[in-house]
């Protein structure tokens, strides 16, 4: 998916309390690390402005570890 300045990702209902939201760089190197509540579905809307162009891995996971879900994404400007 390419995006220029904002990522908007999708949370599902599955995805309540403390997510941990990380964003790693092609090489696997972790760019950014935040961390976000959720009370369910909704819409999480990330800046990528700062980011280089190139291609990035997005990873959700409850706080305790569990993935829930990954996605590639690609910054181009």
């Amino acid at each position: 998916v390419p995006v220029a300045d904002r990522l908007t990702v999708e949370l599902g209902a599955s995805a309540d309390g403390v997510l941990v939201i990380d964003l790693l760089a092609s090489d696997g190197r972790l760019v950014r690390r935040t961390h976000a509540a959720s009370r369910g579905a909704g819409m999480q809307v990330l800046d990528v402005s700062e980011l280089p162009e190139g291609g990035y891995l997005l990873r959700i996971a409850r706080r305790g570890g569990e993935v829930l879900g990954t996605s590639r994404f690609v910054v181009a400007r």
